[in-house]
Formats: C-alpha cells, sequence, structure tokens
C-alpha cells in the first residue's frame, strides 16, 4: 500500500468510505457475497496497494456552479519513479469531498482532521478524472457546439474541451491516458468505483491527475452547519421545482437541478421553427458579480468565466432524436426545444449563479472552500493477469454519441396517488467495436428523482442490469449510517461482469442492439435528469487472459 506522498505501509487498512454493494444482475448470484472490501481484494498478483491525493481546492458562494478545470496534480514522486517506464493497472477507487486538515476551519480554528463536506452543502453533478503520462498531456481543445458526439457534460467551456492527448506512442501498445467517471455525480462517494478482478483502467508511465467537476453551492450559511446537519433551503429562483405541494419539508435544493433564471435570456433565431429545430443561444448576465474569490488564476476556466463574470453567451445545439432512437422528442421534453427548455447543463456554466436577477447572493462573505480527496487502488499491470478496458463510453438516453444526456420530469396531475407519479424516458443505442464485451456499468441519475435505470437486450428482450439507486435516510441498513447517509440523496450500486463466482460472465454487446430506460419520481417537477449509462466495455480476442470471464456467442 501506499498512502499520499508514497510511503509504504505494512498495517491492514479500511475502505476510505466504508462498505459497498452492488446490484444483481438477472441471473448473477447474490451481490452480498461479492467483496467490495479492498484489503481482501486478490487476483494472481495478489492485493492492491493505494495512494491518495487531493484536488482543488473548490472556491464556490451561495447558489454558484464550479465546472471547470482543477489544477493538475502529480502523482507522488515514489509513484512516478516506479511507474516510469511501465503501466499501471488501476483496478478501482475512492472518492470524497472533504475540508482538508491544516485548513481554517469557519470559527476561524484550523482543522485538524480532513472533515467530509455533505452533499446537501456542495453537490456534485457530475466529475471527470484524467490520468495522463510521459506519453501524453492535457490540453484545451476547440470543438463545434454542433457536434452531437461532444455530451453535454463535457461542455464546461463553451468553445474547449479539457482532454488529454496522445504526444507519443506507448512503445508496450498500451493506453497513453486513463478517463475515469463512473458513478461521478451526486452518487458518487458511495458508489463502487470497482471492477471484477480480471479488469482495470491502463495507462502507460502514469504522471499526473487532472479533474474537471461540476459542483452546486447548496449551503444555506444561516441555518446548516459544514459537518452535517438537517437540510434546510437557502433562497432559490422562480424556476425551481423544489417547491412543496402541501406543505411539506423538501430535502433537497431545486438549484442542483439548474433551473432557468432570469440572469439567463433566450435569443432565438427563429421561433417558427418546428419543436427541436430552433437555433440560437443563451445569454447570462450578471447585473452585480460578486468579487472574485478565486484562489489561482484562471480558476480553471476562461477569464471572461471565473467568479465576477457578468456576461457569456451559449450557443444552442439540437441533440435529441426521433423515434425509435429515443422518446423524448416524441413527447415534446422541454429539453430538446430551445423556446421550451427550463432548465439543464446548458444554463449551468462555471460561476454562474442560479438566483434570479433581482435576487442578490446571500451570505457573499462567506465563500465555501473545499477539495476532492481520492485514493487509487492500483497493482503493477501483468498482460497475463489484467484485462484492459476502453476508454469510458456514455450512452445518454441511449443516444449512442452520448450528446443527449438530460430531460425534465413533468409533474404528475394533482390528485395522483403518490405509486403512481412516475416518469419513463428511452432510448436505443448499437454499440460499435469488434467483440467489446461490458464489464461493468454504472447508472448515472440524480437524487431525488430517480427511482432505477435498467438495461436491455432490445433485440431478444433479456434484461441485461437494472439498478435502483438507495437513498439516504431510510433506514437502509447498506448506508451504514453516518456522514454519508443523507436524507433525499442517493448511491447507485452498479452492475458489474466477470469470472467471479457472484457474477455473469461478460455478455457481448458490438452490434447488439440496446435499449437503456429510466423511471423517475415525478412528484415534483425536475430540470436536467439524467439517464446515463457510463459504460466500461472489455475486447474479447483469443489471446486474451480469463476467457472464462467471456459470455461469448
Amino acid at each position: 500500500m501506499w498512502l499520499g506522498l508514497g510511503l509504504p505501509l505494512t498495517t491492514a487498512f479500511e475502505n476510505m468510505n466504508g462498505e459497498y454493494v452492488i446490484s444483481k444482475t438477472p441471473n448473477g448470484g447474490d451481490p452480498s457475497k461479492y467483496n467490495t472490501d479492498w484489503s481482501q481484494f486478490k487476483n494472481e498478483l495478489g492485493g492492491v496497494e493505494y495512494f491518495e491525493t487531493y484536488v482543488g481546492p473548490f472556491t464556490s458562494l451561495y447558489s454558484q456552479v464550479w465546472w471547470a478545470a482543477l489544477p493538475e496534480v502529480q502523482l507522488p514522486g515514489d509513484i512516478k519513479r516506479r511507474f516510469n517506464d511501465s503501466a499501471m493497472a488501476i483496478i478501482g477507487y475512492e472518492v470524497d469531498q472533504v475540508r482538508r486538515k491544516g485548513d481554517t476551519d469557519v470559527d476561524g480554528s484550523i482543522l485538524k482532521e480532513d472533515v467530509s463536506v455533505p452533499i446537501n452543502v456542495a453537490y456534485n453533478h457530475h466529475h471527470d478524472a484524467f490520468f495522463t503520462g510521459r506519453h501524453s498531456r492535457m490540453e484545451k481543445v476547440p470543438y463545434d457546439p454542433n457536434d452531437k458526439s461532444i455530451s453535454q457534460m463535457m461542455r464546461a467551456d463553451p468553445h474547449f474541451l479539457h482532454v488529454p492527448v496522445e504526444t507519443s506512442a506507448s512503445p508496450r501498445d498500451l493506453p497513453t491516458s486513463a478517463h475515469l467517471a463512473a458513478g461521478n455525480g451526486g452518487e458518487y462517494r458511495k458508489s463502487y468505483h470497482g471492477f471484477a478482478s480480471d479488469t482495470a483502467y491502463v495507462i502507460d508511465s502514469p504522471q499526473s491527475l487532472t479533474v474537471v467537476a461540476m459542483q452546486i453551492d447548496t449551503w444555506n450559511r444561516a441555518e446548516m452547519n459544514l459537518t452535517g446537519s438537517k437540510f434546510v433551503p437557502g433562497p432559490q429562483p422562480r424556476q425551481s421545482g423544489a417547491k412543496p405541494r402541501h406543505g411539506e419539508e423538501m430535502a433537497y435544493s431545486g438549484i442542483l437541478e439548474c433551473p432557468l433564471t432570469t440572469r439567463v435570456t433566450k435569443h432565438i433565431d427563429d421561433a417558427s421553427a418546428p419543436f427541436g429545430a430552433k437555433s440560437g443561444s443563451h445569454q447570462y448576465y450578471d447585473p452585480n458579480p460578486p468579487p472574485s474569490n478565486c484562489e489561482y488564476e484562471p480558476c480553471g476556466g476562461p477569464a471572461s468565466a471565473t467568479v465576477g463574470a457578468s456576461n457569456m453567451s451559449i450557443p444552442w445545439a439540437n441533440d435529441c432524436y426521433p423515434e425509435p432512437r429515443e422518446s423524448v422528442l416524441a413527447a415534446r421534453n422541454p429539453t430538446c426545444d430551445l423556446a421550451a427548455y427550463a432548465g439543464g447543463l446548458r444554463v449551468c456554466k462555471h460561476m454562474w449563479s442560479l438566483l434570479d436577477a433581482d435576487q442578490d447572493i446571500p451570505w457573499a462573505g462567506t465563500p465555501l472552500r473545499y477539495w476532492q480527496k481520492y485514493r487509487f487502488y492500483f497493482q503493477p499491470f501483468a498482460p497475463a493477469v489484467h484485462l484492459v478496458s476502453q476508454p469510458r463510453v456514455s450512452w445518454g438516453i441511449g443516444a449512442g454519441d452520448g450528446s443527449h444526456s438530460e430531460y425534465d420530469v413533468p409533474q404528475c396531475a394533482p390528485g395522483t396517488p403518490v405509486e403512481r407519479c412516475t416518469h419513463e424516458v428511452w432510448g436505443v443505442v448499437t454499440p460499435a467495436g469488434t467483440d467489446l464485451h461490458l464489464a461493468a456499468v454504472h447508472m448515472h441519475c440524480h437524487a431525488p428523482t430517480c427511482i432505477a435505470m435498467e438495461l436491455w437486450n432490445n433485440a431478444t428482450g433479456e434484461l441485461l442490469c437494472r439498478q435502483m439507486p438507495i437513498y439516504g435516510g431510510t433506514g437502509d441498513k447498506t448506508v451504514g449510517g453516518g456522514k454519508f447517509d443523507e436524507p433525499g440523496y442517493i448511491f447507485t450500486p452498479p452492475c458489474l461482469w466477470g469470472a467471479e463466482p457472484t457474477l455473469e460472465r461478460m455478455p457481448l454487446v458490438s452490434g447488439v442492439k440496446l435499449m437503456v430506460k429510466a423511471i423517475t419520481n415525478s412528484t415534483y417537477r425536475h430540470h436536467g435528469e439524467m439517464a446515463f449509462p457510463e459504460v466500461t466495455l472489455v475486447p474479447w480476442s483469443p489471446s486474451s487472459p480469463h476467457q472464462d470471464a467471456f459470455r461469448r456467442p
């Protein structure tokens, strides 16, 4: 094992975030029998080692979005030297959001240990973690806003993607960078980020880590503390869907769903264009931008988008598809049309406030400052042991190119029985490639509306994976109580495939028509909900190790 600065440890260790669970696939064994204790991981090489690192800091005021690249972090020196001319197999990882030991607390004292930041204080919408090495580097690459192959979740910047670029080929013909983004939203602390023992992210000569994260500040400074307390909503814009129907207390803030505010103006080129075919843009304007609280410039984004930004334009792109590809366009979901759009990623950019223009940002003198803390479990890469995963792919509402990833959940009609207040969307995708098999699926959806997500073989009618998020505050024993057991917020047990006795073998998906279905709670209206399978694929060949891990036709 390795910790932080590369110091070897010989004692036993515990998971950073406690116990985990996985979902049961239809023909799999008892998921409770699957080991998620990282200290007990075993394969032909034995157990795992780990190192920890911090990424940040994030700084925000109430209602502000952080969505930008954080400063690149060099891996511990011992790790870099050890893998300077060899490959690392990343078996899994854990992640939390923390105020860091040595930082100043709100009362002016110095924190004596890391303190987790509750998800109802700083909501993780999504994040992407990139390893680069001797043969790659992070670059800002321009893109066409109308390119449907570019996921909305990658569009932190309206003009550039922050992505790894290969600078030279791996002499071992291995990946030169790695993209880790599974279970990467509000569920990220208690969703299991691992594979069966035969599968790994592999990177040649790893050197550094860069995280592009989207966080939303929902901390009511007057009514909530930073160590975990009952959620109390702060001010919300008019478009927020988190409004009680019968005087009930809300367990979440509507601003985490990125509602369209009056700080944003729509510019529609042709209002008479058909639904789903309009062009134009959203223009953000802040009449009274707050003073900068950045600790480094330009806070991970272009100068025009940092704290204190007052004017920014986001071009609109139509990326919904007609049936039989997906259901949202035919249902005239507001997310598909510029005129109807009422909230989501397109109006939720770096350092935008999610309050209306006539609402001042409260508690302007109390910025929130915190970090993401990662623990990565690894082994030296061994070709006879590890199956090398493909770069992570995502099928947003079944759209194989991944561009469309969000939709609105309409509120059910008054008087509808609670158990019937549900909403469904679906999409169909046919994965490309040759002999690619499913190793893992982490379904990405948001609290508090997500009920279930499913992946089906659309040709045979076989259910491959069903994931039901587990909500905090429900007494579910798998949450484990404690700091992560937050009412109204979720974690999502992934589906895994492999050679372990409790798992099904990895099914072939290349050329197979699949359907993604999402089922949500529609008691309240929701903006920017997601149906986003984050998929890990492994190629098969006659020379692949662990032939028994594959379900061959």
